[in-house]
């Protein structure tokens, strides 16, 4: 028997689990991979309960903790992802000259995280 961390029939280790959650799922045939838009999948009813239970358990463990829960929006328009990447940028620029974030004002070099954006378009 493997001992921790070891990779068993071509699954990654655990303690890669940029590699190992990925290869999980599709090994498990949780989700329908038919639409390559990451972050987009259709969950199928197996893996959506273990998903759910999933949830459940990590609220659990927040409210246990006394730590609060967020839900940011999945779509956003474009104009205000705009100006989001611009905070930021400028946040990023207050981090790495070890200024105070709130004596930054909006408008400064681009950078942030377009490349991370999926579009969607009508």
């Amino acid at each position: 028997m493997g001992g921790p961390g070891k990779a068993k029939r071509g699954i990654p280790p655990k303690t890669d689990f940029n590699a190992w959650y990925p290869a999980i799922v599709e090994i498990a045939d949780l989700v329908d991979k038919r639409y390559p838009i990451k972050g987009m999948d259709v969950w199928k009813p197996y893996g959506w309960k273990t998903m759910s239970l999933i949830d459940s358990l990590t609220r659990s463990e927040m409210n246990r903790t006394g730590h609060d829960e967020y839900n940011f929006p999945l779509l956003v328009p474009e104009d205000l992802l705009d100006k989001e990447n611009q905070l930021v940028s400028m946040l990023k620029v207050a981090r790495d000259t070890g200024t105070d974030p709130s004596e930054s004002r909006m408008g400064e070099e681009e950078g942030g995280f377009k490349k991370e954006v999926y579009w969607v378009k009508h």
